[in-house]
């Protein structure tokens, strides 16, 4: 005859620690990102070479810089991006300019 969990409470309490645990590791294991976010094409993003109202890619928070500045690169959109282009996806970076 197998103990009652409920009448040994170091093993009750053991018990559900573990389901815990891995209730947890599973719920953080699914935040992580499994694949890249797909990236949308410069004509979707209406990209211009070409800034808009003082709003340019050197300025954007999605905007990556390329070295010595040249052409960089953009977290939303895929090519080469020109830090004085602008797109629909402009985010004003407060720590850029």
């Amino acid at each position: 005859m197998r103990p009652d969990p409920e009448k040994t409470p170091r093993r009750a309490f053991l018990s559900k620690a573990v389901t815990l645990v891995a209730t947890a590791a599973a719920a953080l294991a699914g935040t992580g990102m499994k694949h890249a976010p797909a990236r949308l094409s410069k004509a979707a993003l209406h990209y211009q070479a070409t800034p808009v109202d003082g709003k340019a890619c050197t300025n954007c928070a999605q905007f990556i810089s390329g070295p010595r500045a040249a052409a960089g690169t953009c977290r939303v959109g895929t090519g080469a991006i020109s830090p004085h282009s602008y797109c629909v996806a402009y985010s004003q970076s407060w720590g850029k300019g």
